[in-house]
């Protein structure tokens, strides 16, 4: 059992989670009413608010009834219809995702490392420059993706005290929304499972994994029941996975979202004519079956090039894509990759030290969440990758740079005294 928070703790905690909010609404004050970018999101909620449905264009004219990611673009529309459609008000909902997030980090930094790497770990985060960008720039999913994950690895822990089927149906809650809203953190189910067969001594063990499925099904059942009826064939949660996988799977893939050696032209645009006259007057469906036909082909006739761009794929998501940071001045991206290099460096400290000291459970769950991480690089990699997929579940990572830095700055303490 974690202890609990001393009231300096608790302090530290607020102090942090405030910190987050100012620094979000001094730089969207330097902004002077710079408006804001929106994606597919902001479509689909205003078709939700003039009762089209849930649905958009795309490919062509094709009506598109899944796409994205459905939780965030049912948010922007219940946000807009309270607001009378206000961009502020969602930033305003990001700022609360993201203080969640830095809240969330600082308890799992303290349970998995120490007060002080919690405290570290949720300054990281808070002040993170992906996440203040987005969530002073852009209506985008990010902020909620990070927080699902997140609190995905804290509900995880979470299961290992026996007994209690309240946190069952809060972690299978937590759970189905992450894998609605980005079905690559579908490690969290079997890493759920693993802590329910680990606390199973303590009672209850059949009961309360059935509740977590239970809740999982009451969060995704309702969507995949709609889908079934309208498409009389399962769709998990959208049909755009497979337009997904062929931008990573195909000649003129670069691995991120543009084709290979032309920044800005995505590799539709870039796809021969002939690819892109099939899919002229066709609908979602049979789009989604070109794109699935097409990806898999690919990787069947050409098994090394399709594995030498997975493992680029990989590598993409733990650095930088060659077309990183193409819209900006270079300076930017050369900052910013001396930071991440950075954090990097402390992250691999921090293992090192982690592994030294941490108790047997510390160990254990430290495992569990490099397992998460992970799988969502390899399940990602299977796709295309950007940028924002790794700052998704980057404050995870952030763990192991806020231990490092902490176990960097203990050993020059110690040097000091002793000189």
């Amino acid at each position: 059992m974690t202890p609990a928070l001393s009231s300096r703790e608790r302090r530290a905690l607020i102090g942090v989670v405030l910190l987050s909010v100012i620094v979000r609404v001094a730089v969207r004050l330097a902004c002077h009413g710079q408006a804001v970018e929106t994606f597919e999101h902001e479509d689909i909620a205003q078709h939700l608010l003039e009762g089209r449905g849930f649905g958009l264009e795309s490919y062509g004219g094709a009506w598109y009834r899944t796409f994205g990611s459905p939780p965030f673009a049912y948010l922007c529309a219940a946000v807009y219809a309270l607001t009378g459609h206000s961009h502020a008000a969602m930033l305003g909902v990001q700022w609360l995702f993201s203080a969640v997030t830095v809240a969330a980090c600082y308890l799992l930094g303290r349970r998995l490392f120490s007060a002080r790497a919690g405290l570290a770990a949720a300054l990281l985060t808070a002040c993170h420059p992906g996440f203040v960008f987005y969530d002073t720039q852009k209506i985008n999913a990010l902020s909620l993706d990070a927080m699902l994950a997140v609190l995905g690895i804290a509900s995880v822990f979470a299961l290992k005290v026996g007994r209690s089927l309240k946190t069952a149906v809060a972690t299978g809650v937590v759970h189905g929304l992450a894998l609605f809203e980005r079905s690559t953190q579908v490690a969290l189910a079997p890493l759920a499972a693993l802590s329910l067969w680990q606390s199973r001594r303590a009672g209850g063990f059949v009961r309360r994994a059935a509740v977590y499925g239970i809740a999982i099904l009451a969060v995704m059942g309702p969507w995949i029941v709609r889908n079934l009826l309208l498409y009389h064939r399962p769709v998990l949660v959208t049909t755009t996975s497979a337009d997904v996988f062929w931008r990573g799977n195909n000649p003129l893939a670069s691995g991120g979202a543009y084709a290979n050696g032309r920044p800005g032209v995505s590799v539709f645009e870039a796809s021969p004519p002939e690819f892109q006259r099939q899919m002229v007057g066709k609908g979602e469906l049979a789009q989604s079956d070109i794109f699935r036909r097409e990806g898999m082909a690919y990787v069947r006739s050409h098994p090394r090039e399709a594995l030498k761009l997975y493992a680029l794929k990989l590598k993409i998501f733990w650095w930088f894509a060659p077309a990183t940071g193409f819209l900006y001045p270079p300076a930017y991206l050369t900052v910013y990759k001396v930071y991440y290099g950075f954090l990097l460096g402390l992250a691999a400290l921090g293992l090192w030290a982690a592994v030294q000291a941490s108790t047997a459970q510390q160990r254990q769950e430290q495992a569990m969440l490099a397992g998460f991480l992970l799988s969502v690089s390899l399940v990602q990699a299977a796709f295309y990758v950007e940028i924002r997929h790794r700052w998704g579940v980057e404050p995870l990572l952030l763990l192991w740079s806020a231990a490092g830095g902490v176990a960097l700055c203990e050993a020059a303490g110690r040097r000091l005294r002793t000189s």
